[in-house]
C-alpha cells in the first residue's frame, strides 16, 4: 500500500465500541455499519481498503487499535472487519505508571552511597543553602562543561517533607562520555552508584557526603529532568497537592515490608503529575487514569 492509499484512511466517525452485540452474524454487521463507517474511497469495502489504518491529529498519539470481527462471509468485506480507534493526547512528559520503578533499578547499582537518607524531615531552610554549596564544588570540578546546574525534588518545596537529602539535576553535553566529567567529580568527593537509563534518557546518579545529596547527570535533551522542574513547579503553587505528597510520605516512612520507600509513594506521585499535566496551559493531555 502507498503513502498516498494509507493517507486516505481516515479517522472514524466515533470511538464507540463496534460489534455492540458481541454475536456474529447480520446483527453483528448492522452493529458495525452503525458504528465503524470510514470516510474513505473504500466506503463499500473497495479492494485495497488498508486494515486498520488512520490518520492521527498532529501531536496526537494511537494508544489502541482493536481490530473485531463483525459478522460473516455475505456481509460487505468492510462491514467484516471493523477496527476501533482510540486517538489520545498525552503531555510530552508523560510516563505510563510503574509501581516497582525504584526496584527494578537496583540491578544497575555500581556502588553504595556514602550517607544514609535518614529520616523523614520538616522541610528546612538550609536545604537552600545546601544545595548553592554543592552547586559551587560542581561548577568548580567541572566548570563549563556543567551546562545547567538545578535543585530539584521535595528539598527544593518550601512546605514539603523531605529525607534530609538533595537532589540535584547536572545537564551535560554526553552523558555517557564519562570521561570528560567522571573522574573530576570523583576527586571531589562524587561516588557514582548507578549507572542506568531513566525514563528512556541516558542516566547516571553520583552522591556526596555532606550535604547528603543524589547528583543526577543528564543530555541536554533528556526528558526526566523536565519532569523534575515541572512537578517542583507544580507542588509549589497547589497546596491541596502538597498536603497529600506529605501524607504519601509519612505512609511511605512509616510503612513495613520490604517495598522500597520510593515505589509506596509512586502512586500518589503519578496522580500529582497527572493533575500538573491536565492543568498545564501549553500542552493538552487526555487524562490516563493509573492502571491498577
Amino acid at each position: 500500500m502507498s503513502a498516498v492509499e494509507r493517507d486516505k484512511w481516515t479517522d472514524l466517525e466515533t470511538p464507540s465500541a463496534v460489534c455492540a452485540s458481541g454475536e456474529p452474524g447480520v446483527k453483528a454487521a448492522k452493529d458495525a455499519a452503525r458504528f465503524c463507517r470510514p470516510r474513505s474511497p473504500y466506503v463499500n469495502g473497495s479492494a485495497g481498503a488498508p486494515h486498520g489504518c488512520h490518520r492521527v491529529r498532529p501531536g496526537s498519539t494511537p494508544r489502541i487499535v482493536r481490530p473485531s470481527r463483525c459478522g460473516t462471509d455475505r456481509i460487505a468485506p468492510c462491514l467484516i472487519r471493523c477496527v476501533m480507534v482510540f486517538v489520545v493526547t498525552t503531555h510530552p512528559l508523560w510516563r505510563p505508571f510503574r509501581s516497582d520503578s525504584n526496584a527494578a533499578r537496583q540491578g544497575e547499582r555500581v556502588a553504595t552511597r556514602q550517607t544514609v537518607p535518614g529520616p523523614l524531615h520538616t522541610h528546612d531552610r538550609e536545604w537552600r543553602k545546601q544545595f548553592e554549596r554543592v552547586r559551587r564544588v560542581l561548577l568548580l570540578a567541572i566548570g563549563p562543561l556543567a551546562l545547567s546546574v538545578r535543585h530539584v525534588g521535595s528539598t527544593s518545596v518550601p512546605g514539603l517533607m523531605a529525607k534530609p537529602v538533595l537532589d540535584v539535576d547536572l545537564t551535560v553535553q554526553n552523558v555517557e562520555a564519562e570521561d570528560s566529567y567522571l573522574p573530576q567529580l570523583e576527586r571531589v568527593g562524587f561516588r557514582l552508584i548507578f549507572r542506568d537509563p531513566m525514563g528512556g534518557d541516558p542516566h547516571r546518579q553520583l552522591t556526596f557526603a555532606e550535604p547528603n545529596t543524589n547528583l543526577h547527570v543528564w543530555n541536554p535533551d533528556a526528558i526526566e529532568p523536565q519532569r523534575h522542574v515541572l512537578f517542583a513547579n507544580w507542588l509549589r503553587v497547589n497546596e491541596s497537592d502538597r498536603a497529600r505528597y506529605n501524607a504519601a510520605k509519612t505512609a511511605a516512612s512509616t510503612a513495613g515490608g520490604t517495598t522500597r520507600y520510593n515505589d509506596l509513594k509512586a502512586a500518589v506521585v503519578y496522580d500529582i503529575y497527572e493533575n500538573a499535566f491536565t492543568a498545564d496551559p501549553r500542552q493538552r493531555h487526555d487524562p490516563q487514569p493509573r492502571q491498577p
